[in-house]
């Protein structure tokens, strides 16, 4: 499987040269701006930029990925009552957001999160987190400690397929699940399809054509590959830690 990675490059306003993309100093500002119409980069275009793309030197997938090889998870001594509720985490509430958007695949239903959690200290433009909700997703919680959390995105994967109708855009995710009792509690890093129009934003923001930015162009990462196979999901090893280790 080929990787041919962008970070760090813009096309200009003629979609013509690849320039490097210099990272501006932020400007703190005050405002909740979730409901700008961002103008998306159609599939069809980004197609003509690909044999430009190609020419990037090969860079590691996104640094999310390397942190989820451990996962440190809190074994307690005693026992208590578990709640599960539908709710949002804590870093998904309204104060930290900046753009929401619902989406279907395959039947199923998604809202799609850009959140930041220094909303209230920069721009409204700035996205520190990328966030796919299922419609079913409840939190469970254990003595106020959340145990679960929906899929983050880390990394944007464009298929290339032999015709347009082929290529598609899908999004590499970490999800930590457990069961309804707080127990099996496990990271998953997985591959998954996005709706044409998500896919499509989510390049624009990778590559700077959305009226949204990243805080650090590392918090999303990009891959181009050559058909429409997915990758395998798996289970991030875990780290156990007593609670005498967390002191």
């Amino acid at each position: 499987m080929a990787i041919t990675p962008i970070n760090g490059i813009s096309f200009g306003n003629s979609y013509n040269n690849v320039t490097p993309k210099n990272q501006g100093n932020e400007k703190p500002q005050n405002g909740l701006n979730r409901a700008n119409k961002m103008v998306s980069i159609p599939v069809a275009l980004w197609m003509t930029l690909l044999p430009q793309i190609s020419t990037a030197q090969d860079v590691l997938p996104s640094p999310k990925l390397d942190e989820a090889k451990e996962v440190p998870t809190l074994v307690e001594d005693f026992d208590s009552g578990v709640e599960v509720v539908k709710e949002n985490p804590y870093y998904l509430q309204e104060e930290y957001l900046r753009r929401e958007e619902q989406f279907s695949v395959d039947g199923k239903n998604y809202t799609m999160y850009y959140m930041d959690l220094g909303a209230n200290e920069f721009e409204n433009g700035r996205v520190g987190g990328i966030y796919i909700v299922p419609e079913d997703f409840e939190l469970v919680r254990k003595n106020g400690m959340e145990l679960n959390s929906p899929m983050e995105v880390v990394e944007v994967v464009y298929h290339k397929g032999e015709s347009l109708n082929e290529t598609f855009v899908s999004a590499v995710v970490i999800e930590r699940v457990c069961e309804p009792d707080g127990s099996n509690e496990q990271k998953i890093v997985k591959e998954i399809r996005l709706a044409d129009e998500v896919g499509d934003e989510l390049m624009d923001l990778k590559f700077g054509h959305s009226d949204f930015h990243l805080a650090h162009r590392d918090i999303l990462g990009f891959r181009v590959v050559e058909g429409d196979r997915l990758m395998k999901e798996y289970v991030a090893p875990t780290k156990v830690l007593e609670l005498d280790d967390a002191e």
